[in-house]
């Protein structure tokens, strides 16, 4: 079996593990709108018109044929800078028109220039798998039997053969990148397929892809152009506060920034600037915290954005629950807001996502699952988000009952753990176990899509006393503050797992098995254990997780998911969204982290013991 990327030695080599998640170089506020799929103006409770492919036409239907091709080009941004991409181009005969899919990388990779090689299914990289599919066989509108989509991969600003610097996905710099590359295609994309819009203006008809960063220019993106009409960010952000930078995760900003370092691409001095000030301080600035809240999804669902709109349009969300940079948490907050404004949204939970480098025993090497396993079937997770654009661009009658080479995507479905090491050699899991929701309804607003809370359960012992929190002392002379090759240190990995944690039982053995999917939530008091210890500019931070605890006495953590709580007091806290089957011989327990190193800079600086005391939680059992 191949090493993993991300455990190659040095700074540089984990760099390159989060450049190559959706990296496509193959050779390494809820505002009615009028939607472009169809005549139908949305609003927060929308009756979805039918998406028929008679109604796709080019703009000139005196325009040539095309033929089956490969090329690079460039559009000029509204800054002036060159972004560049490689457009691929089916056979479209006259008469008919095809779709237009683009797809971006992740942070620090680049476009891929060969759709043609498998170098990236060893991967699983849906976006690139999904590209292929389309360029395929996506099924063109018009008179003939043609099939191919064009699809455009793109090198995204500051990375690959592109200009300028990555400004973390502003509005107003990568949201008008993404413009320009719409404006290029309407213009130089012969029998391009649109269609008329609410006020009877062609619209051209594009779909997206990308995963991690390549989902971030998504969402951005359409917050920016109402001309793309379908999404499926995979493995991607809601809220970039809550993601790395509130309460800063050392792990993944070492990344980020190594990613410049290693010269995998060009970022704004401001990055490296919050890298430092959260290293240093445990903070961000007030400003910088705000900007990251700009450049995400979360400001024009809470109708804050000056710059963007919620789209209105359908998008399916496929997130990781391995997924210690972008949880599930996001994936669930990005469909319910898109599931508002639109009922076509999707919404499924995988495995794997960006790892834990420093374990990555349940990551592997893949960025998604390739199959899922759900009802008996198991389905190629590319082909459902293939499917779901196809439905939403071309047709939406393309579903199993009208053809086997399109399949009915789920409303919900989430992959559950089972803490089987045997997973298939696609990365399923090896039960096959899924939860699955068909049909939530035109208007969920107000009905429970993914449940936060749920069973409550008193934590056995309800107490642990003289915790002690910050750095080890065994890790004193290993963690180096701003220091980004901290991370490739192999002292770090003995601190993440339960065993270097205080664990207390939340639900017992019951004979049954149980699914959890969803959002636990944690209560707990933190005190110190010396009353005179409260100084303000030293306050404790502990961190939690979920525990499988298996009747030989091992322990697994759940996702390798941890998350910090701060401060003196009673709090309540959400942790990481999880989905798993808990069998009936097993147990789940609850893990207390003085120390982590996913936040191996973000600790309490001086060390201090608490008491951790009236620890419960709600648990999201769903069957």
């Amino acid at each position: 079996m191949k090493t993993p990327v991300w455990k190659l030695a040095g700074i540089a080599g984990l760099s390159a593990a989060l450049a190559a998640c959706g990296s496509g170089d193959s050779t390494s506020s809820a505002t009615p709108r009028v939607n472009a799929l169809s005549t139908t103006v949305l609003s927060t409770d929308p009756v979805l018109a039918t998406v028929d492919a008679s109604t796709l036409a080019p703009l000139n239907d005196l325009a040539p044929a095309q033929t089956a091709t490969r090329y690079d080009a460039s559009a000029v941004s509204a800054d002036g800078t060159v972004i560049t991409f490689t457009v691929y181009a089916p056979n479209i005969p006259v008469g008919n028109s095809a779709p237009l899919l683009i797809e971006g990388h992740g942070w620090g990779g680049k476009r891929t220039k060969n759709l043609d090689t498998t170098a990236y299914s060893d991967a699983a990289n849906t976006p690139l798998q999904t590209a292929k599919l389309a360029l395929d066989s996506g099924r063109q509108g018009g008179k003939q039997p043609g099939q191919g989509w064009y699809v455009i991969s793109f090198d995204q600003r500051g990375f690959g053969d592109s200009g300028g610097f990555a400004n973390v996905m502003d509005p107003e710099i990568e949201g008008r990148d993404v413009k320009a590359i719409i404006d290029w295609a309407q213009a130089n994309l012969p029998r391009l397929a649109h269609r008329k819009n609410a006020s009877g203006v062609p619209d051209p008809v594009i779909g997206a892809v990308g995963l991690s960063y390549g989902g971030g220019y998504q969402t951005i993106g359409a917050g920016v152009d109402k001309r793309i009409d379908a999404l499926v960010p995979t493995t991607t952000w809601y809220d970039l506060r809550y993601s790395i930078y509130n309460q800063p995760k050392s792990e993944y900003l070492s990344l980020l920034v190594g990613v410049g370092a290693a010269g995998l691409g060009r970022a704004e001095p401001f990055t490296y600037q919050a890298f430092v000030d959260a290293s240093t301080f445990n903070q961000v600035s007030a400003d910088f915290s705000r900007k990251m809240y700009l450049h995400s999804a979360v400001s024009y669902c809470e109708g804050a954005s000056p710059d963007m709109q919620q789209p209105g349009i359908p998008a399916f969300f496929i997130q990781g629950s391995n997924d210690v940079l972008f949880n599930l948490n996001e994936g669930f907050q990005n469909f319910e807001c898109y599931r508002k404004t639109n009922s076509a949204s999707k919404f499924m939970a995988v495995r794997f996502g960006h790892p834990d480098v420093l374990v990555s025993s349940t990551s592997g090497s893949k960025f998604t699952e390739e199959n899922v396993s759900c009802g008996g079937q198991s389905l190629p997770v590319a082909r459902l988000a293939f499917s779901f654009l196809s439905q939403n661009l071309i047709d939406s009658r393309l579903d199993a009952s009208y053809s086997a080479d399109y399949l009915t995507v789920p409303d919900v479905r989430a992959v559950l753990e089972d803490g089987n090491p045997n997973s298939g050699p696609k990365g399923e899991t090896a039960e096959g176990k899924c939860y699955e929701v068909a049909k939530l309804g035109p208007n969920p607003s107000g009905a429970p899509i993914i449940q936060r809370g749920g069973t409550n359960v008193t934590a056995s012992p309800a107490a642990l006393q003289n915790l002690m929190t910050g750095l080890p002392p065994a890790l004193a002379g290993v963690v180096v503050p701003n220091d980004p090759a901290t991370l490739s240190s192999p002292a770090l990995a003995a601190y993440t797992g339960p065993d270097a944690a205080s664990v207390v039982t939340l639900a017992g053995a019951s004979g049954a098995d149980r699914t959890l999917m969803g959002i636990a939530s944690v209560h707990l008091n933190i005190a110190p254990t010396d009353p005179l210890a409260t100084a303000t500019d030293n306050p404790p931070i502990v961190f939690l997780g979920l525990v499988r605890m298996l009747p030989d006495g091992s322990q697994q953590l759940v996702h390798d998911q941890v998350w910090p709580v701060a401060g003196f007091g009673e709090q309540t806290v959400q942790l990481p969204g999880i989905s798993m089957v808990l069998h009936g011989n097993e147990k789940l327990g609850l893990a207390v982290y003085g120390y982590h190193p996913q936040y191996f800079n973000y600790h309490t600086r001086l060390p201090l013991s608490v008491n951790v005391t009236g620890l419960s939680a709600a648990l999201p059992i769903v069957n």
